[in-house]
Order: structure tokens, then C-alpha cells, then sequence
């Protein structure tokens, strides 16, 4: 891999996991649309799929133990999440990596992300 591309790689990586840790989001979106926006992977499948892989460690690790020190973790729910979360991404992963292309991919993560943020704006005015 180029220096280029390992320092481009690096910063969405640390951009990713100090917002990620911060927000519960885990960085993966912000990682696999940096990964898109720099053209370090050109197909969003293969961004989604490198990006799955780098966020074991890192999300087991580091952000948990903060939180863990701070007694912020309910472990009922996260249990529930875990089992759940396994289920859906195996079907979930298996029917997006073999039925819907990089272009529906894309426009379902934009919309995501406008609903997501009209969510988060009216609950940040709501409460002003």
C-alpha cells in the first residue's frame, strides 16, 4: 500500500474511533465513507467489508473500558444486542453482499443519514 493511502487510511481510522467512541456509532460509517471519499476502496461492498473486519478489536478494547470504568454499560441489553445483532448480521451481511448493488447501498446509507440527523436536530431543539 501506498504512504499516501496508509496516512489517508490512519486519519479516517482516528477520526472515526474518537467520534465513533463518543457517539456509540462505532466510526463504521464515517470509515466506509472516508475509505469511498478518498478512493482508497472504490466499491462500497469492499468498504463495508474491510471496515466490519477493522472494527472487532478496536471497539472490543478501547471504548468499552471507558465506558466500563464509568459504569455505563447495562449488560442485560447489551446481551440482547449481542445475540440480536449476530442474527442480523448474518442475514444481513449474506443478502447485502449477494443481492443489492454499490449504487443501493449508497443511496439507503444517505437516507439513513438524513433521517438520523433530522432525529438528532429536532431532539437537540426540543430540549432547548
Amino acid at each position: 500500500m501506498e504512504l499516501q493511502k496508509i496516512i489517508l487510511t490512519s486519519i479516517i481510522g482516528l477520526t472515526a474511533g474518537i467520534i465513533g467512541s463518543g457517539t456509540g456509532s462505532s466510526g463504521g460509517i464515517l470509515m466506509v465513507s472516508g475509505l469511498i471519499m478518498a478512493n482508497i476502496v472504490t466499491k462500497t461492498k469492499m468498504a463495508v467489508g474491510t471496515v466490519l473486519l477493522a472494527l472487532l478489536p478496536p471497539i472490543s478494547i478501547g471504548a468499552i473500558s471507558a465506558f466500563w470504568r464509568e459504569k455505563l454499560i447495562n449488560f442485560k441489553i447489551a446481551g440482547v444486542l449481542v445475540i440480536s445483532n449476530i442474527i442480523g448480521a448474518t442475514i444481513g451481511g449474506y443478502y447485502i453482499a449477494s443481492h443489492i448493488s454499490d449504487r443501493n447501498i449508497d443511496l439507503f446509507n444517505g437516507l439513513l443519514l438524513m433521517l438520523l440527523s433530522m432525529l438528532f436536530f429536532y431532539k437537540y431543539y426540543r430540549n432547548t
